[in-house]
């Protein structure tokens, strides 16, 4: 895994997954590049994500799922937040579940977007009580107070993409797919859903608009971006079926 995420200075803060371990380092903008920093624990392939701000603090959120060979994989959501200097210290624990259909591995998964507000809103899927579900809080306050839920309890959602838009707020898209009979996810009956998610004063986020954009069926690799001239937002997948097609 490999990221970069870079601020209005065009300092980058880079990103990646090696041994075993994520770490990262700073390229500035003036060409000095600073010193690698290991960031935390992880397992292969993780979902990863950075945001680096001007006030020159960064934050790094990864998700990874170990698939040990006779147990049930587990996922683990870690968030670390930097020092000034965009210095990482120990990783926080966000989530830690049981992962039997490794969504933790799943492109999207995992959110990590700056606003128009330069609030940062984390968005992770964790598994509870059986149930896939969506959450999503501010991210300096995601490990210490209760996160939003943004889809069905009832459902099995899988958080698919976290686009901003230009009101201070972010579109948020999932896929709902119902379990089979052996438990597995049953990825030809796939909807997809989409809602608008602020944060508002006391770092509450809220939720409107929300609204399944397609029914059931074979909907893979689901996107969204927000047009900023006009808040305007546009999904657009993959539908396989007699013929695949791009859909929007």
């Amino acid at each position: 895994a490999l990221t970069l995420a870079m601020d209005y200075r065009s300092d980058v803060l880079l990103a990646w997954q090696q041994n075993h371990s994520i770490f990262a380092c700073m390229l500035r903008a003036s060409g000095r590049t600073d010193a690698r920093q290991r960031v935390g624990p992880s397992a292969a392939h993780p979902q990863l994500e950075a945001v680096v701000s001007d006030n020159d603090h960064g934050m790094i959120a990864w998700s990874s799922t170990e698939l040990p060979r006779r147990s049930t994989p587990k996922t683990r959501i870690d968030l670390s937040l930097s020092r000034v200097g965009v210095r990482f210290g120990a990783p926080h624990l966000l989530a830690s579940f049981a992962d039997p259909q490794r969504l933790g591995r799943s492109p999207g998964s995992l959110a990590l977007e700056r606003l128009s507000t330069e609030n940062v809103m984390l968005a992770w899927t964790v598994l509870e009580h059986g149930h896939y579900l969506i959450r999503a809080g501010p991210a300096v306050f995601a490990v210490s107070r209760p996160a939003r839920l943004l889809s069905d309890p009832r459902s099995q959602a899988i958080l698919a993409d976290l686009a901003p838009g230009p009101a201070g707020e972010a579109v948020a898209l999932w896929r709902t797919a119902p379990r089979l009979a052996g438990g597995a996810l049953n990825m030809r009956r796939v909807e997809l859903w989409a809602a608008r998610a602020s944060i508002v004063p006391h770092s509450r986020v809220t939720l409107r608009d929300t609204v399944m954009i397609v029914p059931p069926g074979p909907n893979l690799a689901p996107t969204i971006a927000v047009d900023p001239s006009n808040d305007q937002a546009v999904a657009a997948w993959l539908a396989l079926g007699a013929q695949r097609r791009i859909e929007y």
